[in-house]
């Protein structure tokens, strides 16, 4: 079975990283905006959003407080996408004077060592 995934993506020409969705393993639905987002989130469960950060500042906050109120039994996973050919793209929060970065549980050491050689 084909696991579902939810794009709300403003920018309907952008293909990248979409197209590299493997039609074999996802069931792919695309959106550009939270009404339409809303009403699929109303009938259908995804098995995972990916959320463009290419909306305004209120329009990102009003998307993920939407998502939010449609969760169902489990949170559903969220993976922001930044247009990085937009000058602007933004993810909500994260704004602090270009000065930073975002490291998870499975960056690893160069990755590591590279955001660190950028601030300091």
């Amino acid at each position: 079975m084909l696991k579902s995934i939810l794009i709300i993506e403003p920018n309907s020409k952008l293909q990248q990283p979409y197209q590299l969705l493997n039609s074999d393993l996802f069931a792919v639905t695309r959106v550009t905006n939270q009404s339409q987002a809303a009403a699929l989130l109303e009938k259908e469960n995804f098995d995972l959003i990916m959320l463009s950060c290419s909306f305004s500042a209120n329009k990102s906050l009003s998307l993920l407080t939407m998502l939010n109120q449609h969760q169902r039994k489990q949170i559903t996973p969220l993976i922001l996408v930044v247009d990085l050919s937009k000058r602007y793209s933004l993810v909500l929060g994260t704004t602090w004077a270009k000065k930073l970065s975002i490291v998870t549980s499975q960056t690893n050491q160069t990755e590591l060592n590279a955001t660190l050689s950028r601030f300091l």
